[in-house]
């Protein structure tokens, strides 16, 4: 698998069914009666859709366990620069902190105001954080959808290629060529 696919389960996911849909289609149709391991890709797969929480002895390792979300940010870091420093702000945001709920007061103790207006509730200040947050990461955002959608879509895609999935027209409208790992999957799926 080439390197830059190795940094999204999603995105393996479709690398993965591509490069053995040949197989995968013979067994499916009936015409392949071997055993076929794909263990990478199951192990992955196990972890993707069993994963939870779970307290385990110092040292041991289980597919099931899930790791600390931060360590599933930074895996995106090679493809979405910044995504760990803007997940950590978005975190301080969203949870409760002094950040999550600044933007909805001004403060006024600059010691020159009376004392009746210490702060004052300002239901105006979401566009200037908003701002703010899209002027330090003005990429991370975009990527990250971009991280979101094309997966998914490279998977729908890889499986029309199996001939025994429902069909969607859309996918056939769609311009894959502006997905930098489909030319790979593509090549696999010839």
């Amino acid at each position: 698998m080439p390197r830059n696919l190795a940094i999204c389960f999603r995105y393996r996911s479709a690398y993965s069914l591509a490069e053995h849909h040949a197989v995968i289609a013979e067994s499916i149709a009936g015409r392949d009666d071997q055993i076929h391991g794909f263990s990478d890709f199951e192990k992955v797969l196990d972890h993707f859709v069993h994963a939870r929480w779970m307290r385990t002895k110092k040292g041991e390792e289980s597919i099931l366990k899930a790791k600390e979300n931060v360590t599933y940010v930074r895996v995106l870091e090679t493809v979405i620069p910044n995504a760990e420093k803007a997940y950590h702000r978005l975190c301080s945001i969203t949870h409760p902190s002094a950040d999550s709920i600044e933007y909805f007061y001004e403060s006024h103790l600059d010691g020159n105001l009376d004392r009746n207006r210490g702060f004052r509730l300002s239901a105006t200040n979401d566009q200037a954080a908003i701002s703010e947050f899209l002027s330090a990461y003005p990429s991370t955002l975009p990527d990250a959808l971009m991280m979101s959608c094309n997966p998914p879509l490279l998977i729908l895609r890889v499986l029309h290629k199996f001939g025994t999935h429902p069909k969607l027209s859309a996918l056939n409208r769609f311009d894959f060529s502006s997905i930098k790992t489909w030319p790979a999957i593509e090549r696999l799926l010839k």
